[in-house]
């Protein structure tokens, strides 16, 4: 049974070729294709045209070089690219963009494509952030808990994900002590409820070897603070407590805006926001 394809939206810019092999490496470990997809709006002109495809072919070249044995394609499709990215998401395993997003929307952080596909797209959305200096010793995949459906829905991407590449697992459940809590403690139940929860996955996936904490304080500045020494960060779309149809939360955006590692939103199978 082959995988389904792992999409990278693509325009030829120096984060886009980050992304297609930062793609490419996840697609050996999972034994799936990936596609490139570069998004055209308005429709170029022929010559136009010809420069995008030449774009592409180089990327698949670049992303074959990498891991000759992971089947790689390319196209060019018409739309804003948040759009035809969006619609590659419902028949993908996960969408791969650069922190700047494909196409001319971007921003100082990150692109408005990456925001809008981890708040629409139908699987999980990894946007990669090329790190500003190297960074050794930093093998470990961080994931942010908060006790709801969808954290663990990101728990389960990032235990599957360490299982396959062999990488130790950090889990933060982020805790917001109610007004006149104590300042500096955290209730023994949160632990408990950490405990447990950590205690059921790691039967699931015995090789992954799990440390995890219950940290207090701001949760977006916790899990920004933290992807500092992650190889990848995993969250999903929004916290407990917030506005269950509000497609991406503000601990997902800020982390995605600030985080120092890629980043993977989980949405919940069906929740396109």
């Amino acid at each position: 049974m082959v995988s389904s394809p792992i999409v990278v939206g693509f325009d030829g810019t120096p984060d886009a070729v980050a992304a297609a092999v930062w793609a490419v490496d996840e697609a050996a470990a999972r034994g799936a294709p990936v596609r490139l997809v570069h998004a055209c709006q308005p429709w170029p002109s022929p010559e136009a045209r010809a420069r995008v495809e030449s774009a592409v072919e180089a990327g698949v070249r670049a992303a074959r070089s990498a891991r000759p044995t992971v089947a790689v394609t390319g196209t060019v499709l018409a739309g804003p690219p948040h759009v035809v990215l969006t619609m590659q998401s419902h028949h993908a395993s996960l969408v791969v963009v650069g922190n700047r997003g494909p196409g001319r929307l971007t921003g100082p952080v990150l692109g408005s494509v990456g925001l809008a596909l981890a708040a629409h797209a139908r699987c999980p959305v990894a946007v990669v952030r090329e790190p500003e200096q190297p960074r050794i010793g930093l093998n470990h995949v961080l994931v942010g808990l908060d006790g709801s459906t969808v954290s663990l829905r990101a728990l389960a991407f990032g235990f599957e994900h360490a299982d396959r590449r062999g990488l130790p697992l950090h889990a933060i459940q982020v805790w917001t002590p109610p007004r006149h809590h104590e300042p500096d403690t955290v209730p023994e139940r949160e632990d408990r409820r950490m405990a447990a929860t950590i205690a059921a996955w790691q039967e699931k996936f015995p090789r992954v070897r799990v440390t995890w904490e219950v940290a207090r304080g701001p949760a977006a500045e916790v899990l920004v603070d933290a992807s500092r020494y992650a190889k990848l960060a995993v969250v999903g779309p929004r916290g407990r407590g917030e506005y269950s149809q509000l497609p991406l939360g503000t601990v997902g955006q800020h982390l995605l805006r600030h985080g120092h590692c890629p980043i993977v939103v989980v949405r919940e199978p069906g929740d396109c926001g």
